[in-house]
């Protein structure tokens, strides 16, 4: 093809995004790290859910018991107890649920920060490979000097 001058812009997106092979390897790991982390989360997330969805159908049961235990009941005193009773249960299901909200957090930060450390460890090893070069590099300049 000559170059008659024109300023092809498709031309030029085809030369400055020309696939890198090195990329590839790099993009297949982040790529699949990513989506493990997702399968991780859903995981997680379906656990949460059918906690949650356990927890409501046993408040639903209790209730139903304290209902019929306070309708039958003798006196109001003992109304009052079975309430009592069906009200301690489902105040036990809130706390378990805030419990697992909290243990669902701790495991979202804690895939959402795998990444990070793995990042971090890599420009770390990265850093300690440009320093080794350096210093080596450094020690032939000054024996070649000192020759």
């Amino acid at each position: 093809m000559r170059d008659n001058g024109n300023f092809d812009p498709f031309q030029v997106m085809q030369r400055t995004f020309t696939p890198s092979f090195a990329f590839g390897p790099v993009a297949r790991e982040n790529a699949a790290g990513f989506w493990a982390s997702q399968a991780k989360i859903l995981a997680s997330m379906e656990d949460y859910a059918n906690g949650w969805f356990e927890r409501r159908h046993a408040g639903t049961e209790e209730a139903l018991a304290s209902a019929r235990q306070i309708c039958d009941a003798a006196t109001p005193f003992d109304a009052v107890r079975e309430y009592q009773k069906w009200a301690i249960g489902s105040v036990e299901r809130v706390i378990k649920d805030g419990l697992a909200c909290q243990q669902q957090l701790i495991e979202l930060g804690r895939l959402g920060a795998e990444p990070l450390a793995h990042a971090a460890e890599t420009v770390r090893a990265e850093a300690e490979s440009v320093a080794a070069s350096a210093a080596a590099t450094s020690k032939q300049h000054s024996r070649a000097r000192a020759a």
